[in-house]
């Protein structure tokens, strides 16, 4: 399977399982190198440079990223992606979405390729962690001589258990492709010994893809692992892998690599091949470094509050697996405040706050701001949302 439609699935799970109060933003731009072996050519060196960028609103996930690949000898090629995915309002446990993607590549300015595919999807999300969904959608794929139509039909499911993230999908594609064909016949009627004409011959193309796929995060380290297999025609397939990893060196630094193998892209008419990279990445977000669709997202349970002795009160925050929270409100300004880490996953701030109601947020590992837990949700100074907090005597 496709990295690209893993990436979306991901992006679209952790909508799914945190959902943001206030919108965010985050870039970041990695640099890296590493070998690329095609189907069709020897190990190529290279290096490269991936840009990025996500928003996160309530329900509402949008990405853009880049990357521009420089291979021996001075080839290069590079390749945009941009997707997005909406979230109606929960029924129950059932929640429809949106997604749609654009990709284009080109190699050398000269060989393009271009892909636009837009899907609905029906999801089941039981106790905020674990689901199951169905999906459907369309698109077309620009290549040459010709390009053609694309239909996908999908179905997965996914689980949080403890600090990991599992998934299982399979997809089922349907691709129009084309094949120049060039005719000679003999030309009686004058001295050329031949004449060519050129057609393009339509076929269709149908395979299957399935992957399990894992994702895991504790402190500053990320791993990823997939296992997956695109079956296109009565004993013709391939098998597909991925391991990865991220280590956060710094807030807004991570080390990150990755090697595996990609298959065939049916629809772009792209070779697959073996690569192994390893980069750093810098991120615009403190606690962004680790790459978000990646993380199995730690999110606040909880929140108790106490007046102390002295007048100020505590506030204690339940975040299992979280590295870094920070709260704020209108009794800081609205300006971050990181809570320092207590045992057992608690995280707690001491603040001065006379009797009365105020308006609060809290953010884990650097993702969406949210109300906290047990407050009741009311309009910020923003036009967001935040959560009521009352302080008595």
């Amino acid at each position: 399977m496709a990295p690209r439609f893993v990436a979306l699935t991901s992006l679209a799970i952790t909508a799914l399982v945190a959902g943001a109060a206030r919108a965010q933003v985050v870039g970041t731009l990695g640099a890296g190198t590493g070998q690329i072996t095609y189907d069709d050519t020897p190990r190529l060196t290279v290096v490269s440079l991936t840009p990025a960028v996500l928003f996160e609103g309530e329900r509402t996930t949008l990405s853009a990223a880049g990357s521009f690949t420089r291979f021996d000898g001075g080839i290069w090629s590079a390749q945009a992606v941009a997707a997005g995915s909406r979230f109606t309002q929960p029924h129950g446990l059932l929640r429809g979405e949106f997604a749609a993607q654009l990709e284009t590549n080109s190699h050398r300015g000269t060989l393009r390729t271009s892909q636009l595919l837009a899907q609905g999807r029906a999801h089941v999300v039981g106790a905020g962690d674990r689901g199951v969904w169905l999906g459907a959608g369309a698109g077309h794929a620009w290549r040459a001589p010709a390009g053609g139509s694309l239909v996908r039909a999908d179905l997965g499911a996914w689980a949080q258990v403890g600090d990991a993230t599992l998934r299982l999908t399979a997809m089922h594609n349907s691709v129009q492709t084309g094949t120049r064909r060039i005719t000679m016949a003999p030309n009686m009627q004058t001295a050329v010994v031949d004449t060519r004409s050129e057609s393009i011959a339509k076929a269709t193309v149908r395979y299957f893809d399935t992957e399990a796929h894992v994702s895991w995060s504790r402190a500053r380290v990320a791993l990823d692992a997939a296992a997956g297999r695109r079956m296109i025609r009565a004993g013709e397939s391939t098998n597909t892998w991925l391991l990865g990893g991220s280590v956060v060196l710094t807030e807004r630094l991570a080390l990150v690599g990755s090697t595996g193998t990609s298959a065939f892209d049916v629809a772009q008419g792209l070779p697959g091949g073996r690569y192994a990279t390893i980069a750093l990445r810098v991120t615009t977000r403190p606690g962004g470094a680790l790459e978000m669709h990646s993380r199995s997202r730690a999110t606040a349970r909880d929140m108790e509050t106490w007046r102390e002795q002295d007048g100020t009160v505590l506030l204690v925050v339940h975040a299992p697996r979280a590295r870094r929270v920070e709260l704020m409100g209108d009794f800081t300004d609205w300006r971050p405040l990181v809570m320092r880490r207590e045992a057992d996953d608690h995280f707690a701030a001491r603040v001065r706050l006379p009797a009365g109601s105020y308006r609060i947020n809290v953010r884990v590992d650097g993702g969406t701001w949210t109300a906290p837990p047990g407050t009741t949700a009311v309009a910020d100074e923003y036009n967001g949302a935040a959560g009521l907090l009352v302080i008595g005597t």
